[in-house]
């Protein structure tokens, strides 16, 4: 009995492993044509309208599939992007193009545990922090914070959270909650 009790374990064992292989070959050949395509933009890029862009693939949503985050500078001004891939496709989706502040600046930063990415942008007139959460080729707008510059808007608002006015100290203290942990882009292509 102590024999057949052990067969059973180690069969199903030898199940739960070979059942447990197939899906992960699959996660691992989208991840690998999805780090292709996405290599072959960034190559086509910075060949062309942009010098460098900062970027990173990393799979955001947990499903398999890595978003390509990138960032630069082009001759129009600043802009970042977000793509996912669709395997049944076998293409690119893009899920955000935003031109951003052209004097100050722009930045994407994401948060793997929270399933997000924020997109960043300042001007002389304002700075605006886009908080997006992605499910597959989807994306939903978290959160938007504002800061309008005095000199642009003196009558207000000038710290808003979601379209909605709130104090200095509220906006400093949320904005600083919300951003925590988040990574900035790791690579620069060259």
């Amino acid at each position: 009995m102590k024999k057949f009790k052990r067969m059973v374990c180690i069969l199903l064992t030898m199940l739960l492993c070979f059942a447990g292989t197939v899906p992960a070959a699959a996660v691992t050949a989208n991840y690998t044509r999805a780090s292709k395509a996405y290599k072959a933009w960034l190559k086509k890029m910075t060949s062309g309208q942009y010098n460098s862009l900062e970027y990173d693939i990393v799979d955001l949503d947990g499903n398999g599939i890595p978003e390509l985050m990138a960032s630069g500078y082009s001759k129009e001004g600043p802009y970042s992007y977000v793509y996912t891939y669709d395997a049944k496709k076998g293409k690119m989706v893009r899920l955000k193009k935003l031109g951003l502040g052209r004097i100050m600046g722009s930045g994407i930063t994401y948060k793997k545990s929270k399933k997000m990415f924020i997109i960043m942008s300042s001007d002389t007139a304002r700075s605006r922090i886009w908080f997006y959460k992605v499910k597959g080729t989807k994306i939903t707008k978290a959160a938007v914070y504002e800061f309008r510059s005095l000199t642009q808007y003196p009558k207000g608002p000038n710290y808003l959270i979601n379209n909605k006015k709130c104090s200095q100290s509220t906006y400093t203290k949320k904005i600083k909650n919300a951003q925590k942990g988040f990574r900035s882009l790791r690579y620069t292509t060259a």
